[in-house]
């Protein structure tokens, strides 16, 4: 029987030594949270003192759902105490990266410490997860109203293995310039959304560490969408792929329901001319299972939708 558990992360940010004027406000991550930590299943939240308490009221007004907070300051885990000063080095010499801005230092800590998060938890195992589906906490601002719309479906029939969402296909041509890759910051898969089947949460978290190391060690590390599309690159069969945007992190989980002009651009067309037809093949077939779908529920305005694109 299928257990779906989510982990998640709020920390405050505000109180660390390289906050800058771009880091959002707790504020604006609790009104974009709400979508996640109202959702009623089994949830890891890692958290502080600070965050705990606005976190806790507003779960349990909401759900009655078991939840794990794990109370503790990102500051004094290893993976942040004992790398900081190596990454903000890293940016000290890089002229990509600006004062000011919200990618910081801490910022690619805090991202890459989801893969850490997912050990813990399932070390842990508070609830017996079968599968862990990692959920951003603020996604809200990105996918909208597709949190509550959406998730049950997601939730209650994980794919098998690692499933995350490919949105811009990089080439192994590409990603041999880890330099290029990771300070222009450019997107491949997402890590704002994604499923464990529990078996791979180790290897998951073996190769995303591996990926984290190698890229300090080249002096680079911008944020965990770079590390999770090495991960793919390295270790493909320990995935299991969906497609969209950043807005169908959700709602594309099992068949494509938007960001057709995406798929087709940085998919379909980005893996056929890298010699990829392999990838652009499964990608069409789950576009065709998709447009299959929505005709036998007669779904007239998804399938105009996907002519207008």
């Amino acid at each position: 029987m299928v257990k779906s558990v989510i982990v998640t992360e709020f920390f405050n940010l505000s109180h660390l030594k390289d906050t800058s004027a771009g880091t959002r406000p707790r504020e604006f991550y609790m009104q974009n949270g709400r979508g996640t930590i109202q959702l009623p299943y089994p949830m890891v939240i890692f958290c502080d003192s600070d965050t705990r308490p606005m976190i806790q009221q507003i779960r349990d007004e909401a759900t009655k759902a078991p939840t794990a907070y794990v109370e503790k300051n990102i500051a004094e885990y290893d993976h942040y105490r004992l790398n900081w000063q190596l990454v903000q080095n890293n940016r000290d010499r890089s002229s990509y990266y600006k004062d000011g801005g919200r990618n910081t230092a801490s910022y690619f800590l805090t991202t890459s410490f989801k893969f850490v998060a997912l050990k813990i938890a399932d070390e842990r195992n508070d609830f017996d997860a079968t599968h862990y589906f990692w959920i951003d906490f603020g996604i809200q601002h990105v996918i909208g109203n597709s949190i509550t719309a959406d998730s049950k479906a997601m939730l209650d029939s994980p794919h098998p293995k690692i499933a995350a969402c490919y949105i811009n296909y990089r080439s192994n041509e590409d990603l041999k310039n880890m330099e290029w890759v990771c300070n222009g910051g450019l997107c491949g898969m997402a890590g704002g959304v994604f499923s464990v089947e529990r078996p791979y949460v180790t290897q998951l978290y073996a190769t995303a560490l591996s990926v984290f190391y190698e890229m300090l060690s080249r002096g680079v590390g911008h944020a965990d969408e770079q590390i999770f599309t090495y991960c793919y690159s390295r270790r493909p069969e320990l995935f299991t792929l969906y497609y969209g945007d950043y807005y169908s992190l959700i709602c594309n989980y099992h068949d494509i329901k938007r960001d057709w002009w995406i798929i087709k651009e940085c998919f379909f067309k980005k893996t056929i001319h890298s010699c990829r037809r392999d990838l652009a093949i499964t990608a069409a077939k789950k576009a065709l299972q998709s447009v299959a779908v929505a005709a036998a529920e007669g779904n007239k305005e998804y399938l105009n939708g996907i002519l207008e694109e």
